[in-house]
This record gives C-alpha cells, sequence and structure tokens, in this order.
C-alpha cells in the first residue's frame, strides 16, 4: 500500500432535516489539526433550514441536494462526488475530536499499513434535551471501539472495490458496508484514540425508526453475512 497524503481526505456527510447540529459537526471537521482536502455534503430532501446553514460555509464545503432517497443514497452520491485518495465519513448529528483525522491516518503511513482505520466512539446528550429526556437515555459513558462509519478512515480503492452502501436498507447501511468490507477480505484495524463524539438527541434514527424496521435491516445484515460465509 502507498502512503497517505493528508491533504488527500475526502469527508463525505449526508444531512436531512440537520438544521440544528450540521454546523456544529462541519466546524469540527474544518478545525481538524489535519484538515482534509474537501467536506462532500448531499443534502437528502431537506425541508428545513438546512440548506441556509450549509449556505453560510461558502466554498469550505461542497454541496449537493438530491430528493429524499435515504441515507445511503446520500453516502453513494458522496462518494461518487469526492476526490481524495481516503475517505472519511461523519453523521449530520456527531464530531469529530481535534486530532480525528491525523491519529487515524497515522497507521496508515506505516510499512504495514491497513486499508482503513477505526477510532474509538464516545456518546454525549445533545444540549438541548430537558432535564426529563436526557434521564430517559441510556448509554454508556466509556469510550467504545464500536466501528462506526464516523469513527472510520479508509483508502478510496477499498470503497471502490466493497461497492456502494445499500440503498435498500433503512437503517444500519454502514454496519452492512463493514461487514462486506470484512468479509471482502479488507484490512480494517483500531486505534485506542478517541475521534468520534456520537451525539444523543430526539431525532436519532435509532430513536424515531420503529422498532420492528431497524431489527429487520439488522437481521438482514446478518443474514447476508452467514450467506457470504456459506458461499465461500
Amino acid at each position: 500500500m502507498t502512503t497517505v497524503d493528508p491533504t488527500a481526505v475526502s469527508v463525505v456527510m449526508t444531512v436531512r432535516n440537520g438544521e440544528r447540529h450540521v454546523a456544529e459537526a462541519i466546524a469540527s471537521i474544518l478545525s481538524q489539526s489535519r484538515p482534509p482536502m474537501e467536506i462532500v455534503v448531499v443534502d437528502d430532501g431537506s425541508t428545513d433550514a438546512t440548506v441556509g446553514v450549509l449556505a453560510d460555509f461558502g466554498d469550505a464545503v461542497r454541496v449537493v441536494r438530491q430528493p429524499a432517497r435515504g441515507a445511503a443514497a446520500g453516502l453513494n452520491r458522496g462518494v461518487a462526488m469526492a476526490t481524495g485518495d481516503v475517505i472519511a465519513f461523519l453523521d449530520a448529528d456527531d464530531v469529530w475530536t481535534p486530532d480525528a483525522i491525523a491519529s487515524r491516518l497515522e497507521p496508515m503511513d506505516e510499512a504495514d499499513a491497513p486499508d482503513g482505520v477505526f477510532g474509538r466512539t464516545t456518546q454525549f446528550v445533545s444540549p438541548e434535551l430537558s432535564v426529563a429526556e436526557s434521564r430517559r437515555l441510556r448509554f454508556g459513558a466509556e469510550p467504545t471501539s464500536a466501528p462506526l462509519l464516523g469513527a472510520l478512515v479508509v483508502r478510496r480503492e477499498v470503497v471502490e472495490r466493497v461497492g456502494p452502501f445499500d440503498e435498500s436498507l433503512s437503517s444500519a447501511e454502514g454496519v452492512d458496508w463493514v461487514t462486506r468490507a470484512r468479509d471482502d477480505g479488507v484490512r480494517l484495524v483500531a486505534i485506542d484514540d478517541i475521534v468520534l463524539r456520537r451525539r444523543l438527541h430526539a431525532t436519532n434514527t435509532g430513536r424515531t425508526l420503529p422498532r420492528e424496521a431497524t431489527l429487520t435491516a439488522l437481521r438482514r445484515v446478518v443474514h447476508e453475512h452467514h450467506r457470504r460465509r456459506s458461499a465461500r
């Protein structure tokens, strides 16, 4: 594997009705100690003030709008627009720590470089929630090594090899892609650095989608994983 140019990182984000949080997410990208070469944001049919919030960033962000088609379609559009050799992802309601890019690129410059790198994640309650709403949330305070897209940087050639995000999934498109990548032999390693702060708020997908829809998507991911293993 070739070494990684820190200026050749494209950050891909998809957003729908994210006026409340998307500015903070983008600001956390722009303030990186090793900034990316570009930020590509796909507005997936927003009907709130998201368009105006994105416009405030001017040329610092490449924005494309599309009718509401879902997160996977937005990610696929963003990847297709991205020009960097390395792809990173960030949800429009989450934030990166200041060294999120730098710490994940470091292993990709080593002799035995992996295809992609995950950092660790912490969760936090969004400040706009009331005390009562906050108390209803149940989550671990300790950092985790969950394979979330927002914690991953990966070589573009690998993204193209594994293929697009599954647009037929209503959720779990990131879990599905990572599972497919690993089934395809992609080498993804984890580092101890905390790179992602995942926001808990009233409109997290896990809270707004019907529970059965979420479970159905996850069952499909698991079923396809076992099918691929059996085929090999």
